[in-house]
């Protein structure tokens, strides 16, 4: 009787068996204006048609992932890198994807050095006071050599080679939302072309954790969906509810505005 109901129910209850699944990302053609495009992935729920959120158990998949954080390389010109998020979850049908830009605070100011994969990568550290760069984006175009570095500012601890003990001012940790789509069957559109227009705005745009005082370095932290200040998404629930960098694809591939 317990197996029926189990069966009957399997996209209502949590007895569905663990399938492997795959959350797909895709740059738009953005992309080849980039040297380095690259962002950690943490905190992933799927939604079903009942309104429920469901988690999404990451894979240990070094040296990409880990059980708690992703990193995805995007940067549309390497062939070692990662578009894909992988995990288990139970199976079903789903209806949207909600995920967050950054390393979790318990995790966000350890030992480069001794972390496990994908947190052991020295060029995606700021310092343990100031932890991981969440999301690092960098132009090849001579004439704009533009950077943006996401990840958290206002960390308070000793020295720089110590890590907070308290959650940092601004944590800058993007909450990402979108709806409407199968998120195991479509990929998520990446908006690259309108953040490289951002820091195209001036000949050298080097926004590594100032975002305020130069145009580009503006323009560019308001697609986040962040409040610049609070260094906190302002939406329900905590989402950016007015990010701009993802996006549901539409139905002919394209994105959806």
């Amino acid at each position: 009787m317990v197996l029926l109901a189990c069966a009957w129910s399997v996209h209502l209850s949590g007895c569905a068996r663990p399938q492997a699944v795959q959350v797909r990302f895709k740059p738009d053609a953005g992309a080849t204006a980039l040297q380095r495009f690259q962002f950690y992935v943490s905190d992933v729920d799927l939604l079903l048609p009942s309104g429920e959120w469901r988690p999404l158990a990451l894979s240990a998949s070094p040296p990409w992932q880990s059980e708690h954080v992703a990193l995805l390389d995007l940067d549309g010109r390497s062939d070692q890198g990662r578009t894909q998020v992988q995990g288990t979850i139970g199976a079903g049908m789903y209806t949207g994807v909600r995920f967050s830009v950054g390393v979790p605070f318990e995790l966000n100011h350890s030992n480069v050095l001794t972390a496990n994969a994908p947190l052991n990568r020295a060029d995606l550290f700021w310092t343990w006071q100031s932890g991981y760069k969440f999301l690092r984006l960098e132009l090849t175009d001579e004439q704009h050599a533009g950077a943006f570095h996401l990840g958290s500012t206002g960390c308070s601890s000793a020295s720089a080679l110590r890590p907070p003990q308290q959650p940092c001012a601004r944590p800058n940790v993007m909450r990402v939302e979108l709806r409407g789509f199968d998120p195991l069957q479509q990929a998520i559109e990446v908006r690259v072309a309108d953040i490289v227009a951002a820091l195209q705005q001036s000949a050298r745009a080097a926004c590594t954790g100032d975002y305020e005082h130069e145009a580009g370095c503006a323009s560019a932290f308001m697609m986040t969906g962040l409040d610049v200040r609070a260094g906190k998404c302002t939406g329900a629930d905590g989402i950016c509810s007015t990010q701009r960098l993802f996006a549901v694809p539409s139905a002919t591939g394209k994105e959806s505005r």
